[in-house]
């Protein structure tokens, strides 16, 4: 188990990414965690983010091969920073303990807002992440979210995927919203479809 307060703290001084969901309206936000004060969770927000006061939020945030996830409403807004409640818990699951299978028939693969002509090759997959590789940089930001499409005998699942890492021609993308309150919730497509690769 994560102290809450120790692992908002170290999130903090590390300054990672913190996704934001508004549960009540269609609004996603990517932001950085400033401070975890005692009282709240300071987070800068880009221009035009869209969060309102008393907005009840879904957080999460990754660091050492965990992604952390939390409920929080936003106390207060002052332009392109964000006042957070602190939450009481801190739900975390181990992006590791989901095995993935290796590729071996032909799934196409779409990274929408990569550049055009990266084409990526799917190389394994999980209800968690996949791993790709590119002919040439895709444009991505490391912890950019986008969506993505894969396609195989004519099904069709298109994903979120961030990019958690980049080692030359490879990289390797998570499914956030296949995690939901520390707990794995993938569609039943992809289930089906790693289930179909693992098969060959």
């Amino acid at each position: 188990m994560f102290d809450a307060r120790a692992l908002l703290s170290t999130a903090a001084t590390a300054q990672l990414p913190l996704h934001l969901i508004s549960l009540r309206r269609e609004v996603r936000v990517t932001g950085q965690l400033a401070e975890a004060a005692d009282d709240a969770l300071t987070v800068a927000l880009p221009s035009g983010h869209g969060l309102e006061p008393m907005d009840q939020l879904s957080v999460s945030f990754s660091q050492g091969g965990y992604t952390h996830s939390f409920l929080a409403h936003v106390v207060d807004i002052d332009g392109d920073c964000a006042w957070l409640s602190v939450p009481g818990r801190v739900v975390s699951a181990d992006q590791r303990l989901v095995p993935r299978a290796r590729v071996t028939v032909p799934v196409e693969v779409d990274l929408l807002g990569a550049h055009p002509e990266c084409r990526p090759v799917l190389v394994d997959l999980a209800v968690i992440g996949m791993q790709v590789t590119v002919s040439r940089p895709a444009g991505i930001a490391l912890y950019e979210r986008i969506p993505v499409v894969l396609a195989f005998e004519g099904h069709r699942i298109e994903l979120v995927a961030e990019l958690r890492r980049e080692k030359g021609a490879a990289l390797g993308f998570f499914f956030p919203d296949c995690v939901k309150r520390g707990r794995l919730q993938p569609p039943a497509a992809l289930v089906a479809l790693v289930e179909r690769v693992k098969q060959g």
